[in-house]
């Protein structure tokens, strides 16, 4: 998982299937745990064969992060003054407010 960097948006997701491997089950779809279970009830020596097929395995999502486009920022307060959303912003944090 990969935390995004200060600035970043979440751009989307994309698909991935997880690592096929011996023990590496986890993740498998419908279909592969069925076959799973039919291969130790017809020929046990092969139920291993569907956790090595990448097919038999659901598709995930992972997020993608990345940097906002220029333009795309957060949208101007309506109805306040320029000169009042500048002093707003550059305000030092601190008691009493200024």
């Amino acid at each position: 998982m990969v935390v995004p960097a200060p600035g970043q948006v979440l751009l989307g997701y994309e698909l991935y299937r997880p690592a096929a491997g011996c023990c590496q089950c986890e993740g498998l779809s419908a279909a592969g745990l069925l076959s799973v279970i039919l291969l130790v009830l017809v020929f046990w020596p092969l139920a291993w064969l569907p956790c090595v097929m990448p097919e038999c395995f659901e598709p995930l999502q992972r997020p993608v992060y990345g940097f906002p486009a220029p333009g795309y920022g957060p949208p101007p307060a309506q109805g306040v003054p320029m000169q009042q959303q500048q002093q707003q912003q550059s305000a030092p944090a601190g008691y009493p407010p200024v």
